[in-house]
């Protein structure tokens, strides 16, 4: 398995969970809004970075694409 890889799955696990328990949604419902957005392929996109910054980071660009917005530091064209 290719360590970056595990990285950005490691990180989306946390991201996802995290939401799941604070907002009191399940864990799939989670995930599949998540690999349904455009975050999810920031994530995956080696070239963006986004890999490298963690679940705290990955929830908070989740939550900008959710609100209509952007995220400062990512390619405009990755979200």
């Amino acid at each position: 398995v290719n360590l970056m890889v595990l990285k950005q799955t490691l990180v989306m696990d946390s991201m996802v969970k995290d939401i799941a328990e604070t907002e009191g949604r399940k864990y799939g419902d989670v995930l599949k809004d998540f690999v349904q957005s455009r975050t999810y392929n920031c994530l995956f996109d080696f070239e963006t970075g986004v890999w490298r910054e963690g679940p705290a980071y990955l929830e908070y660009l989740f939550h900008r694409e959710a609100d209509g917005g952007e995220a400062e530091n990512v390619p405009r064209n990755a979200l």
